[in-house]
Order: C-alpha cells, then structure tokens, then sequence
C-alpha cells in the first residue's frame, strides 16, 4: 500500500510537471514567434524606410540639376507618386503670385472623380483658413486619430525662402488614407511614413529655396535695378554669343545704340530724381517696341544697347526710326507732373551689310551714333 501510494504521488508529480513544461515550451514558442514576427516588421520597416530615403534622396540629386523653379516642378510631378506610396495625392503648384494654386497631378485616383483644378486665394482669407486645422503641415494628431479618418487628406505645405519676399508656398501637397492602407497601417509604419514626408518636405524646400536663392542672385548680376532691362554684362556674354550663332548659320545680325538727347541738361534742370523717371519711361518704351527675339540691355548712364537677330539693316534702320518717333510723342512723368518730352540719337550697324565681322558691331554702332548727335541729334544713322 505504501509503494502504491509513493508511486501515485509519483504519477501526479510527473503529470504536474509535463503540464508545466508543455506551457512553458507554448509560452516560449509563442514569444519566440513574436520575436519572428517583429523582427520580420523591422525589416520590413527598414526595407520600406531605406526605400523613402533612396527615393528622396534621388528627388534631391534631380532638383539640384534644376536651374530654375520652373524646372523643379516637373521633377516633382514625376517623383513624389514614389515618395508618396502606397498612399495616394495630388499636387498643387502655386500661380498667379500666391493668388491661386493649380493642380499639377495627381496620383491613386483611378476612375474617380477629377480632382478640383485650382484652389483660389485671390484677397481671402489666409490659404490656413480654408483647410481643416488638423490638416496642416504634419501629423499634430497621433496615428490613432488618424485610422479613424480613413480617405482624409494630409496637407503638407512645400515652403521656401526666398530673399527678397521671406517664405512663400510655391506648392501644396495632398496625400489620403485608403482603407486599406489603414488596416495594414503597422506593416507600412504608417506614423513613420508621415513623419518621413514631412521631413521629406523640408528637405525639397531647402533644395527650392537654394536654386531659388540662386535665380535671384543671377538675376540681379544681369538685370539693371533702375529700368529692369539686362545690363552691360549681360549684353557682353549674349553679343558674344549671338556673333558666334550669326556666323553658324550665316544669318544677319544688327546692333543699336540708343542715347537719350541732352540727358544731362534735363537732369540739371529737374533734377536727378526726374531724370531717373525719364530713364524708367525711355525704357519701357524699349521693352515694348521691341520683338521677344530682341534683347534690350541698359548700357550705361543714359544709353541703351538693342541686340537684334536675324535683322537686316533696312529692318534695323526702320525699327530705329519707329522707336524715336514713339520716345519723342511720349511726356516724361515725375510726381504726378509732365515734365516734357525727350528725345533720342540712335546709332545702327548691321553684319554682313556694314562689317566684315559681327565682332565689329559695336564700334561702328557707337561711331553712328556719334555722328548722329554731331548732325543735331534726334536721329537714326548707320555705319
């Protein structure tokens, strides 16, 4: 009886035991295969994650090619659907100084509705106020509250800096939940894919405001600030240019040299301020008599220099006579009083016609014009 009794407890001893085994072989199984399962997430993470940053990092490389704004856009067009995905969107690019944004493209949509063409700002309220707060520039709510806006958009402002207007919003960019994409919002990191375009955004608005920055100082390095037209170092590198581009393709090239009349005697007279209006106005004149092909360029002081390509000297010589007689019916302006008229001399030269060489153009443009203002001024002569 005894050894039976031993032998039971026995049995329930070893019974016990198995039981606790077999659960702590299932609690082991079941953590190792969590462990499995969140590993195999992390790689998938970091799979997905290294795939945004190469995606990102070449959207960079591209805009860095770009040598304007203008170019950029289209770069963005193309690439951000990649950045983007697996979520869909649409992009808006800023128009009409701010005053509108257009529907550049858009992503995800297939066989629905058109998307609106343009978002309107004209003297409204701030472009905020017209889209819900949580929508604006990131992720203020957490992922949570955002599983339970499925197929809401995410507004994320591509933002630059620009040196002479500060920060502008030269893009908007709209990007929704799908359901799917929702249920499965663990596996694709759905915070950390937010997060990273957000990031991403600042990263394309750094690479807009340098080739932003870089436009506004080319642009000031060409540009006149008085008149707005191109100036001496500008028209230096295009005469260069131009001449190369004429001997090429054996096609005429014609040059003018425009000096407004007594200059300095209308300066003295009404001082220097006005004398900056009777600039400004001769050349708007010049901008608008002009073909697109032609360029007009401040030489210096009170003279003005006309490249025109593919012009004859009878064409030069014409377009010469038209723009006095438009600069001598025009009344200069300054603080809301006509202060008179002025005048202009204009010296022309024409390759082949009147040189051997388009190299020589200026020369013979400024001695036509000297011999214009030694005939009385308020003339066109030709070398």
């Amino acid at each position: 009886m005894i050894s039976l009794w031993h032998y039971a407890r026995t049995q329930q001893a070893l019974h016990r035991l198995n039981l606790s085994l077999e659960q702590q072989v299932t609690e082991r199984t079941q953590k190792a295969e969590a462990l499995a399962r969140r590993e195999q997430a992390r790689v998938r993470l970091l799979t997905f994650e290294n795939e945004k940053t190469r995606v990102l990092n070449d959207i960079n490389a591209e805009l860095q090619d770009c040598i304007s704004l203008n170019q950029t856009f289209h770069v963005l067009a193309r690439r951000l659907p990649d950045l983007c995905s697996p979520l869909r969107g649409r992009l808006y690019q800023r128009v009409d100084n701010g005053k509108a944004y257009e529907l550049l493209t858009r992503w995800g949509y297939a066989g629905e509705p058109e998307s609106p063409p343009r978002i309107e700002t004209p003297d409204g309220p701030p472009l905020h106020s017209q889209i819900p707060e949580r929508h604006i520039q990131g992720l203020d709510q957490p992922w949570s509250e955002w599983q339970k806006g499925v197929n809401e958009s995410l507004c994320l402002w591509i933002n630059l800096q620009s040196a002479t207007e500060g920060s502008l919003t030269m893009a908007l960019l709209f990007v929704e939940v799908p359901d799917g994409f929702a249920a499965d919002g663990t596996d694709y990191g759905a915070a950390r894919l937010f997060q990273a375009l957000s990031q991403g955004v600042q990263k394309i608005g750094i690479a807009l405001s340098s080739i932003s920055l870089r436009e506004e100082l080319q642009k000031y390095s060409y540009e006149d600030a008085l008149t707005g037209l191109k100036n001496r170092r500008y028209f230096d590198q295009l005469l260069e240019h131009e001449s190369a581009v004429a001997l090429r393709g054996d096609q005429p090239l014609s040059l003018l040299i425009v000096d407004i009349d007594h200059f300095k005697r209308f300066n003295d007279t009404h001082g220097h301020e006005a004398g900056d209006s009777a600039l400004k106005a001769v050349a708007g004149v010049l901008a608008q008599h002009f073909r697109d092909s032609d360029v007009v360029c401040r030489f210096g002081g009170e003279e003005f220099v006309i490249i025109m390509a593919g012009s004859t000297a009878k064409a030069a010589c014409d377009k010469a006579r038209e723009l006095a007689h438009a600069v001598r019916a025009m009344p200069v302006e300054h603080g809301g009083f006509e202060l008179g008229y002025v005048t202009i001399s204009v010296g022309v030269s024409s390759w082949p016609e009147c040189s051997d060489s388009p190299d020589s153009l200026l020369g013979l443009a400024d001695r036509a014009l000297y011999r214009a203002k030694e005939a009385g001024r308020d003339r066109v002569e030709i070398s």
